[in-house]
């Protein structure tokens, strides 16, 4: 199962293959191809950090670090 931030929905829709740190891109692009293929994949909204947040170098915890 995917955990996704709904914010991160739109992000996916935008992604251009760029971001905070080289892990974050591969990352972002990993969870990106996936669900462009359109298969039979569950994805659980949630509030806190998801999968795409888990190699964000602004994690710090169960929150986002940085000012925006």
């Amino acid at each position: 199962m995917l955990k996704i931030r709904p914010h991160h929905l739109f992000c996916l829709l935008g992604f251009k293959g760029s971001g905070y740190s080289r892990a974050f891109v591969e990352n972002m692009s990993r969870i990106s191809t996936t669900i462009k293929k359109g298969l039979d994949l569950d994805i659980e909204l949630v509030k806190g950090p998801d999968d795409i947040c888990k190699v964000c170098p602004y994690l710090s915890g169960e929150t986002c670090a940085k000012k925006t």
